[in-house]
């Protein structure tokens, strides 16, 4: 096969068909559309950039409204890690470095951790790791594959944490 194969990480799709078992059709292309994030005042005025252009996902203001957190699909679109953006334009944080895909940033209350999903293991895993990118993830919960979103292998519709440092809510997949 070819590393040249066009790859969605975050759908788990690669690019090609095979006919008759003797012809393979590729595409290639590698990583996503970019993107340049960009801070507006209220009347839409353009003030400053948060990160280099990238491809970006899942875009979440910290709860004090002065940092982004996202996760970025690198350059050959086959990985996604958890990136810190400040509004400088230039200050970056990157929160995840292990070869998969780390999704769906969520915002502590105070601002000082990140929740997380990775699917490091079989299934679907929620983690925790400090905004500051000291120390390492904290797994906070582990979803079987049977309780994941059918034909996505995510553990999670949608989460959210408001209100209480230690709780935040999660919308489970339905089985079917």
């Amino acid at each position: 096969m070819s590393d040249e194969v066009l790859y969605t990480h975050l759908v788990d799709r690669a690019v090609f068909s095979v006919s008759s078992g003797t012809v393979l059709v590729i595409q290639t292309g590698k990583g996503a559309a970019l993107s340049q994030l960009t801070w507006f005042d209220r009347n839409g005025k353009p003030v400053g950039r948060a990160g280099a252009t990238g491809s970006y996902g899942n875009v979440r203001l910290s709860p004090d409204g002065r940092r982004v957190a996202v996760d970025q699909t690198n350059p050959d679109g086959r990985n996604v890690d958890i990136l810190i953006l400040e509004p400088d334009g230039v200050a970056t944080t990157r929160l995840t470095f292990d070869p998969s895909a780390h999704s769906t940033p969520i915002w502590s209350p105070s601002g000082k951790q990140i929740l997380f999903s990775w699917n490091r293991k079989f299934g679907a895993q929620l983690y925790l790791k400090p905004t500051d990118g000291s120390g390492s993830e904290e797994e906070a919960i582990s979803v079987p594959v049977s309780r994941s979103i059918p034909g996505t292998g995510r553990a999670t519709a949608s989460m959210s944490w408001s209100g209480r440092e230690t709780s935040c809510g999660i919308s489970p997949g339905r089985s079917e």
